[in-house]
């Protein structure tokens, strides 16, 4: 038979594990926020780069095709 005072010792040691898990899992949640803000900032930036890239190109192609005379077919 397990003694009430260990049974106790036992309770209040399970009781500091639990809260130690906790404690470790919010932090790890915290991180992991944080992490995934750094990734969809990362995204958004490069997402504006490429969408500036793009534009770029196309405001060159518009650029080139007006000064070799060529006219832009829209299409419809």
């Amino acid at each position: 038979m397990i003694d009430d005072g260990i049974r106790q010792i036992s309770v209040k040691g399970l009781l500091l594990l639990t809260l130690a898990a906790g404690d470790r899992f919010l932090e790890d949640k915290r991180q992991t926020i944080e992490t995934l803000r750094g990734v969809c900032q990362h995204d958004e930036e490069r997402i504006h780069n490429k969408t500036m890239f793009e534009t770029v190109k196309i405001i060159q192609g518009v650029a080139d095709s007006r000064e070799s005379g060529s006219k832009i077919i829209a299409t419809q």
